[in-house]
């Protein structure tokens, strides 16, 4: 746990608990150990997506520079975010980036998407 302080840990612990609550029902009655060990996995699943969207949303915003360098020569510049869709081992996840458009080649560029790519070796 270096990067969650002991206050969030167990903001997330009650979370996650009374979800759990929840889908027990009324009775608290869970037909097996392998549906309790699904709707866990569903719910960490889900609470995954979440938190790496937000992630990835706040680091793409923290590294948009004006122009990009584009591999004609030329200077790309900043256009919009732009939606991109993520597989991820939490699903698919849908968030925007920087997105750059080179005016003397019309390429588009996702520079900050490129970089994190290329330092997971894909």
């Amino acid at each position: 746990m270096s990067h969650c302080s002991t206050k969030v840990t167990e903001s997330l612990l009650a979370m996650l608990t009374s979800q759990m609550e929840e889908m027990d029902g009324a009775e608290g009655v869970v037909e097996s150990i392998g549906e309790m060990e699904a709707q866990l996995s569903e719910t960490m699943r889900a609470l995954g997506r979440i938190v790496f969207q937000a992630r990835l949303e706040r680091l793409g915003k923290a590294q948009m520079p004006p122009e990009v360098a584009c591999s004609c020569g030329g200077q790309a510049h900043y256009v919009r975010m732009r939606e991109c869709v993520l597989p991820t081992v939490f699903g698919r996840i849908a968030f925007k980036r920087g997105y750059y458009l080179c005016p003397d080649c019309h390429k588009g560029h996702a520079p900050w998407m490129m970089s994190l790519a290329t330092s997971q070796g894909r």
